[in-house]
């Protein structure tokens, strides 16, 4: 929660951190280029009904009888995880609101003890910045069991932030980052955190 301050005050000059480039968050930091597509992404157990992981991939569901129940009950009375004081705290809330969902939404202290919800089926969807969720899920003891679904619920372009007014830094490390694309040297960067 204090890495903006700490970059303001010039605890750090680079926080390596996705953060997408929000107009709030360039108030608060200059932003390098993008370095990747970040997005709102889900978490789920392996074991997780069929029929819910159809729903959420936007696919359809597995043939099965009904009982005249609609494709949003699926959705219905489930547990969801949101990290707190992420931005997925209010799109969730907002979704959630427009599809009229029964549902019962619950803020976590960080992306490790989400991932710890969905592991040991305390909670059924854990929504929240895709990299962020895939590195945690990698180093929980059950990453196993763990399923981080292919689509995005949306799309951010992210960059690494840094100081405000030094824009002689920012263009070193926007031609550093330019630098390992071009090179193809950003593979070795990036696979063993996000695969």
């Amino acid at each position: 929660d204090e890495r903006f301050e700490a970059l303001r005050q010039g605890k750090v000059d680079v926080l390596c951190a996705a953060g997408a480039a929000t107009l709030t968050r360039r108030e608060q930091a200059s932003l390098s280029i993008p370095i990747f597509l970040g997005g709102i992404a889900a978490l789920i157990h392996d074991d997780a009904p069929a029929s819910l992981r159809a729903k959420l991939e936007e696919r359809p569901e597995p043939r099965q009888p009904h009982w005249r129940a609609s494709l949003g009950q699926v959705l219905r009375d489930r547990t969801y995880v949101v990290a707190r004081g992420t931005t997925t705290v209010e799109w969730l809330a907002g979704r959630i609101s427009a599809l009229g969902i029964p549902a019962k939404v619950e803020t976590v202290d960080g992306f490790g003890a989400g991932v710890e919800r969905i592991a040991d089926g305390s909670a059924d969807v854990f929504f929240g910045d895709r990299a962020m969720i895939l590195d945690a899920a990698m180093r929980s003891p059950r990453a196993g069991d763990l399923v981080l679904l292919e689509r995005r619920f949306s799309y951010e372009s992210v960059g690494l932030a840094l100081p405000r007014g030094d824009e002689d830094f920012r263009l070193l490390v926007d031609r550093l980052l330019s630098g390992l694309y071009r090179s193809g040297q950003i593979d070795a960067v990036y696979s063993p955190y996000f695969g």
